[in-house]
């Protein structure tokens, strides 16, 4: 019965279509995704002998070990919430990823494009929505960008927005570029790509806007690498600094996020000037973070990470008010204060085999790792569930968009 299940292509459209709903109502149901990532799960596990036939197999391992980690914690914990809610986190993270993996493997080139595209929509018209909130009262979100506030995204975190959008508009970038798409629909997209980016300066967190300049510099290096072109080099350079000094001259938006910026990173090593900074915030944060694993380099679990966390904090009388003192942005710490250097070395493992695969692919896809690895440094996007989902979306769909070898392994087949 597996067998001819996984072998039955109706279950493709099934999937992206799965994959769409869920994506969409990352804002307005968690229901909805928690639907999808069940799907994703039925066809993870019937699917899953093929997942150790192919290339990306060890990025298989890397999440079954992490996978592992948080069963044990949960053992330990058994009665405990919080243990309970990360170990569905980390299922839910395996879950779409493989099943990923192997059913985006037998979609086609226009399946898998068409579903980017209809992303792409979705994502825009939450971005129009956004912006017009915005302009309703821009006096009031300019000040409160100064403030190191954030002008609200509906039902999201402006910090996953922004990372999606850098997500969404590189990925156009390369399948224009690519020409994996044509006529009307490439002005369609490339018109889509242009409004998005727009938006993008005006609504997202300096962790989108490092992210998306970082993967698209990386996109660029990658690119004239591979197509021996460095005129395409000076040429995007130069591209990419008059988009970002156009973009600041442009948006009163980004020149308050760039001035709050320059008063936090003034504010570092001066007591409590860092509170209400959000990097400064997140410096103090790390501190705490390395020295909790310090003293268990098996971590605490998932259940008592709040609490010693707290404990920390008052340990090494920290500057930061009590209600600044936060997780720690930082998906390997998070990792190792939960899970000890067994979490560290596993997280480092999946980023070292996802780096792995890049080879293998165009340049737009070298960017949009570098977009994750980037965004890992200053948010755990592995601890919510649309920031999870998300992320595994994106990583094996655009994977198969921008691969450049056809033989990836069996995929769906057993």
């Amino acid at each position: 019965m597996l067998a001819s299940l996984s072998s039955n292509r109706i279950f493709i459209p099934f999937f992206l279509v799965s994959i769409f709903i869920g994506f969409s109502a990352l804002w307005y149901s968690e229901f909805l995704i928690s639907v999808s990532s069940v799907v994703a799960g039925l066809l993870a596990i019937v699917t899953f002998k093929s997942s150790f036939n192919t290339d990306y197999k060890t990025i298989v391992y890397s999440v079954l070990g992490l996978l592992l980690l948080a069963v044990i914690d949960f053992a330990i914990h058994i009665e405990g919430f919080v243990a309970s809610a990360k170990l569905l986190l980390v299922l839910g993270l395996v879950f779409i990823l493989i099943a990923g993996f192997n059913v985006f493997a037998k979609a086609t080139s226009k399946q898998l494009v068409g579903l980017l595209m209809a992303i792409s929509i979705v994502v825009l018209l939450v971005n129009v929505i956004a912006v017009v909130g915005y302009l309703n009262d821009k006096e009031f979100y300019d000040e409160m960008l100064l403030q190191s506030k954030s002008i609200p995204i509906p039902h999201m975190h402006h910090i996953h927005f922004g990372i999606i959008n850098a997500f969404v508009i590189i990925a156009i970038a390369g399948i224009i570029v690519l020409n994996k798409i044509q006529g009307v629909y490439k002005t369609s997209m490339a018109t889509v790509g242009v409004l998005i980016l727009i938006c993008f300066h005006i609504l997202s967190s300096r962790t989108g806007l490092v992210a998306f300049y970082s993967g698209s510099i990386v996109s660029l290096l990658v690119y004239a690498n591979q197509y021996k072109s460095i005129k395409t080099l000076s040429i995007g350079l130069i591209a990419i600094i008059v988009l970002g000094a156009g973009s600041f001259f442009l948006s009163t938006s980004l020149q308050n996020k760039v001035a709050n910026s320059l008063e936090d990173i003034r504010s570092w090593g001066k007591g409590d000037e860092v509170n209400h900074k959000s990097m400064g915030m997140r410096i103090e944060s790390y501190k705490n973070c390395i020295a909790i694993i310090a003293e268990n380099p098996l971590g605490v679990g998932a259940e008592m990470q709040h609490q010693i966390q707290q404990d920390m904090y008052e340990k090494r009388f920290t500057v930061l008010d009590l209600e600044n003192r936060k997780g720690p942005h930082n998906q390997m710490l998070e990792y190792g204060v939960k899970y000890g250097w067994f979490g560290i070395l596993l997280f480092i493992y999946f980023i070292t085999q996802l780096i792995v695969l890049l080879p293998k692919t165009h340049f737009a896809y070298w960017g949009i790792v570098t977009v994750f690895i980037v965004a890992l440094q200053f948010e755990s996007l592995l601890e919510r569930q649309a920031s999870i989902y998300f992320c595994m979306v994106f990583l094996p769909l655009l994977f198969y968009i921008f691969r450049t070898q056809k033989n990836y392994g069996t995929g769906m087949t057993e």
